[in-house]
């Protein structure tokens, strides 16, 4: 009671702390039941966990087969060699054999090699 004669009244209510209310039961629910989108992004993850495997392995493959073409590309080119210039190489080698512009030593043994064979093709 103060002076006045008026009587005050202290009361202490104890809210309870929402926040760790609510992030207890949002903690067992993740626990016990993941989201949909969870399960999804879960199943994305491991879809594309399995195709980066299956491409670094298509990968590895596509290295072995580049460096084995390689090899064979230069013994081909050591053996082509022999016998036909670097231009005619080149255009062998090209998808496309329009354009092609022959060098004069190359006409001459193009034709030599031609008439040595006969036309077609046997001594």
């Amino acid at each position: 009671m103060d002076t006045t004669g008026n009587v005050t009244v202290q009361t202490s209510v104890q809210t309870p702390d929402v926040r760790s209310t609510v992030s207890a039961v949002s903690t067992a629910a993740n626990t016990t039941l993941p989201c949909s989108h969870c399960c999804y992004m879960q199943k994305r993850y491991e879809y594309v966990k399995r195709a980066n495997v299956h491409l670094h392995a298509r990968y590895k493959a596509a290295l072995r087969k580049i460096r084995s073409m390689s090899k064979r590309n230069v013994g081909f080119n050591v053996a082509v060699s022999k016998f036909l210039r670097r231009d005619q190489v080149n255009a062998l080698s090209r998808n496309s054999r329009r354009g092609v512009k022959w060098s004069s030593p190359t006409v001459k043994s193009g034709l030599a090699l031609h008439f040595t064979c006969s036309p077609t093709g046997y001594v």
